[in-house]
């Protein structure tokens, strides 16, 4: 494939989003290793160590529409219940003005 194939495919792309994600795709496809290719294909059998490496293959190539897709299918990777975070946090004088103002 050619920059020029690309460039047309890319053009068939009307909006800002469809082009972005292209852009992202080839990215990826060019650049992450073998591993990185297979562990993304295969995000139900990853391990955690392989989810971070792409979230930092993503990351550093300004790939964010790819790496919110990551991170939507990744969630398992990113739940991590702490006890002792909330038990031994130092809480600061702006904490309850901000739950007013940011309710969750």
């Amino acid at each position: 494939m050619t920059n020029e194939q690309l460039l047309k495919k890319w053009e068939n792309y009307k909006s800002e989003y469809d082009r972005t994600l292209f852009q992202e795709y080839v990215i990826f496809c060019n650049f992450s290793t073998n591993e990185q290719f297979k562990n993304f294909l295969n995000l139900d059998a990853i391990i955690a160590n392989d989810f971070f490496d792409l979230v930092d293959f993503f990351y550093t190539q300004n790939c964010f529409l790819f790496l919110a897709r990551l991170l939507r299918k990744g969630k398992k990777f990113l739940i991590e219940e702490d006890r002792d975070v909330i038990e031994h946090i130092k809480i600061s004088d702006k904490l309850e003005e901000r739950f007013r103002k940011f309710v969750m």
